[in-house]
């Protein structure tokens, strides 16, 4: 993440809350005793060195729809947080693939989601189905096990393609 000290002219909280809202921008000019508010949309997000690019291609051999666990109906933010994004230390398997430790596990089956839920009860007893792109801002790894991906992108990135969230029974 860009730092407020790397983007002169930019304070602290305008930007951290430009990347929780990149529909607007906040600049405070110098000399100028206000801040201005430019309401930017998309070219925002373009000059943002964070700023996920889309992949080059389509990757027509991965499954469109994935099944992630979450802890809450409305799959909080949190749920899409990688092991990397929370400071987590490295698991001997994902020293060995480092995309274990930058993406968040995702099933191409339902009913891997639910078994994987029952075995392990902590990671969340909702069932969020994401419909993924063929090409976009996100990458899919199949890893691990049958029906396992590991999915890479921003947690506000992932939240926009939830399209269910269904409660284990």
């Amino acid at each position: 993440m860009r730092s407020a000290a790397a983007s002169p002219g930019i304070c602290r909280a305008c930007w951290a809350s430009d990347l929780r809202n990149p529909a607007s921008v906040t600049l405070a000019l110098p000399g100028a005793g206000a801040s201005l508010l430019l309401g930017l949309g998309l070219l925002a997000l373009a000059a943002l060195s964070d700023a996920p690019k889309p992949a080059e291609e389509a990757n027509p051999s991965r499954p469109s729809r994935l099944y992630r666990l979450v802890h809450a109906a409305d799959a909080p933010l949190d749920d899409f947080l990688s092991d990397e994004a929370r400071g987590r230390t490295k698991r001997p398997e994902q020293h060995q693939d480092d995309r274990l430790y930058r993406g968040v596990s995702m099933y191409s089956s339902s009913q891997t989601a639910r078994d994987i839920q029952r075995r392990y009860p902590r990671l969340g007893p909702w069932i969020a189905s994401l419909d993924l792109p063929k090409a976009g801002y996100v990458e899919v790894h199949k890893t691990r096990g049958r029906d396992h991906y590991t999915v890479i992108g921003l947690p506000r990135i992932l939240k926009q393609f939830v399209t269910a969230v269904v409660g284990m029974r």
